[in-house]
């Protein structure tokens, strides 16, 4: 799934629908697109569109820089530093289980 689509531009017009282009990048990052993941994990990282959480934005960064999005691995840098290192070491574990989980057969 792309998600070349969705524009945060849409925002306050007519149609606009916040919760289907969420609903559109959570799918679009749990299916592996880069670019979708390091969108959710800056949505985290701000609380925008959903509950801030550095934990669960350091897991959707880490799953982008994985695969070489360059804005994924500064971003994480950043989030990083506002974190403890319990919670980097509970982000790591979850990334680490996501990346099995997605890299299993089916």
């Amino acid at each position: 799934m792309s998600i070349a689509p969705l524009r945060h531009t849409n925002q306050g017009t007519k149609g606009y629908d916040m919760k289907s282009e969420i609903d559109a990048i959570c799918e679009a990052a749990e299916q592996g697109d880069a670019k979708a993941q390091f969108i959710l994990g800056m949505m985290y990282a701000t609380g925008r569109g959903v509950r801030f959480d550095y934990v669960q934005a350091y897991v959707w960064l880490s799953l982008g820089a994985s695969q070489q999005y360059r804005n994924a691995v500064k971003e994480r840098k950043f989030v990083a530093a506002r974190m403890t290192a319990a919670q980097i070491a509970k982000a790591r574990e979850m990334a680490r289980t996501r990346e099995m989980v997605s890299l299993a057969p089916v």
